[in-house]
């Protein structure tokens, strides 16, 4: 963003994004890769940035119409 300084830059990036504190609180992982694990293990959508970091989209929590679904890593066999 051209013109614009680095603080206003995180400003607007932490207002759409969860931080990186803030990701460390909802999964208790301080690394990206098991972050990552976790994220996908609950069913909360993420993209990876350059850096190799996951960034979850704050509306995602926002928006009360949205409802985690965890994903079952393994078929429950014994529910058929």
């Amino acid at each position: 963003m051209a013109g614009c300084s680095r603080e206003l830059v995180e400003e607007m990036m932490s207002e759409l994004f969860l931080t990186n504190e803030e990701l460390k609180d909802l999964t208790g992982y301080c690394y990206a890769r098991q972050q990552c694990k976790w994220l996908s293990k609950e069913g909360i959508p993420f993209r990876m940035n350059r850096m190799g970091h996951p960034k979850v989209n704050r509306c995602f929590f926002v928006n009360s119409s949205v409802s985690i679904q965890p994903r079952d890593e393994e078929p429950n066999f014994g529910a058929i």
